[in-house]
């Protein structure tokens, strides 16, 4: 039989060998002068890549290649905002943002940003995402000149924290034939052309209103697998990218490491409480005992993480303690037991009332999720749990179905240097990552008190206050906090200034170069 590994590994190199030949004229044309940047941009959870940014998270493919900006950024603690498009913004009411539009700023097409430029965007945007307008709570937008006005149906304290939102960038709503393919932004580089899969080529933007970048052209990538990226920035195909941990080792001299927690990451798993056996809160419970997130560290992170027992990180103000329990196979086995889980036909596996327990297990194929199913299936059996695995192509829709006991996911809990960021859609009634229906009238009103808090006390003791809701409801379960590791060759320009901090890359890929 094959050896499943070396098959991997033989894709990947293929990946690698594809990217080079796609890469190949523009190598040359780097060696005639030009300074070419190649790139690699995961697209979000969705089968297929589209520019749209009226699809959650998808904004973020334009932002991230530097032909998109949104309004702002955030500043390097995350306490306050930077105007990018804007220059100013103050609350005018309880209800009211005011924000000045930038007047020296051309798209790429030669049209002049506007406020109503920046009201159409936002319009579509919202319209299309509830995700956002859960937290903006838009209910109307102006625009005179260069002046926008945001009206509130009730007091949003970190408004304009929340247009940092990659999917909130701006464009010209008045060209969207092709979405798949193009998308008129103000930033510093214009799609020249794009794949159906997503691989793109943008020049640089002669008119940018802060000046020609540095780089000629930007190439960007996408699709590729963990080794493939690795295998790429090896070759040199790729000029930055982000690895495993397990991968660090391999990048020595002529490469340069940024580390960071990305805002407060977590993985973790939903039960969830409305399919089949993990309706059953005694073997919900059973699970937090069941996985060891020791072993999960060594074997598929490379100890380059924590283990997680709690949503937020020690160094948030919402932290209070290790909560949720630690790895006991035994007291696993108990649970299961005492709620009437046996193994009456010595396969090994238990069944309840007589019928053989099999929990589905849904992931998608980023963060090394697949070789993480591997392992909790493979402990699930330790305890006499039988599992099944599903790689979902479209995370989101998948898990909108419901039909999952176990699913693994993803998520920036301190995004905005907030909580209420993760909390809202997670958590609320209406939360567009609420895929196990978590209810709690508590968590309800907490929400909408932190919704109009300005207070980062308040807000915090609100944020601690919900947690405790969550972790006695047993639906989520917190596995690992994982560093994410930037890798750049040692070439490119401008690295400390941007990978060093907290800034998009994207709204910064004008200032990155490389040296000859």
């Amino acid at each position: 039989m094959k050896n499943p590994r070396i098959k991997k590994i033989l894709a990947a190199a293929m990946a690698v060998i594809l990217f080079t030949m796609c890469f190949s004229a523009c190598k040359g044309r780097d060696e005639a002068g030009e300074i070419v940047l190649n790139i690699y941009v995961d697209p979000h959870t969705q089968a297929s890549f589209t520019f749209d940014p009226g699809i959650d998270y998808q904004g973020a493919n334009s932002l991230n290649i530097g032909v998109c900006e949104t309004l702002f950024e955030l500043n390097e603690d995350a306490s306050g905002v930077i105007g990018v498009l804007a220059t100013e913004q103050k609350m005018t009411s309880p209800t009211q943002w005011e924000i000045t539009i930038r007047d020296d700023v051309l798209f790429s097409n030669g049209k002049p940003l506007t406020a109503q430029k920046v009201k159409d965007a936002l319009e579509y945007e919202l319209e299309n995402l509830p995700r956002l307008q859960a937290l903006l709570k838009v209910d109307s937008i102006e625009a005179d000149g260069q002046l926008l006005r945001i009206n509130t149906t009730s007091f949003v304290a970190i408004l304009p924290k929340f247009l940092t939102d990659t999917s909130l960038i701006i464009f010209d709503t008045d060209e969207m034939d092709d979405l798949n393919h193009n998308i008129i932004g103000t930033g510093a580089f214009i799609i020249e052309s794009c794949d159906d899969e997503g691989n793109s080529s943008s020049i640089r933007n002669a008119d940018y209103w802060r000046g020609p970048a540095v780089a000629d052209r930007v190439n960007c990538k996408v699709g590729l697998t963990d080794e493939a990226i690795t295998l790429a920035l090896q070759s040199g195909e790729l000029d930055w990218g982000t690895v495993q941990p397990t991968d660090i080792t391999l990048f020595g001299d002529g490469y340069d490491l940024y580390q960071s927690d990305s805002n407060g990451r977590v993985y973790y798993l939903y039960f969830n409480q409305g399919y089949t056996f993990t309706a059953d809160e005694a073997l919900r419970e059973a699970l937090f005992y069941a996985f060891d997130r020791d072993a999960i560290i060594t074997g598929l992170y490379a100890g380059s993480c924590s283990a997680a027992y709690t949503i937020f990180p020690e160094y948030s103000s919402i932290y209070t303690g290790d909560v949720q329990p630690a790895f006991n196979a035994e007291t696993a086995k108990k649970i299961l037991s005492d709620g009437g889980y046996k193994d009456t036909d010595g396969d090994g596996f238990v069944e309840k009332d007589g019928v053989k327990v099999l929990l589905k297990i849904v992931v998608y194929d980023a963060n090394q999720f697949p070789k993480l199913a591997e392992a909790l299936q493979d402990q699930l059996k330790k305890i006499g749990i039988d599992s099944d695995i599903k790689i979902a192509e479209a995370i989101m829709d998948e898990l909108g179905t419901g039909n999952f006991n176990i699913a693994t996911y993803g998520y920036n809990t301190l995004s905005f240097g907030d909580s209420y960021n993760y909390l809202q859609p997670v958590f609320s009634d209406n939360g567009t990552s609420n895929f196990v229906h978590f209810h709690s009238d508590a968590v309800e009103d907490a929400l909408n008190l932190m919704a109009s808090e300005a207070d980062p006390e308040q807000r915090s003791s609100l944020a601690r206050k919900i947690c405790d809701e969550i972790y006695a409801q047993k639906m989520h379960m917190y596995l690992v906090r994982v560093i994410k590791t930037t890798v750049v060759r040692s070439e490119i320009t401008a690295t400390e200034e941007i990978f060093g901090t907290r800034k998009n890359i994207g709204l910064h890929l004008y200032a990155i170069g490389k040296e000859k």
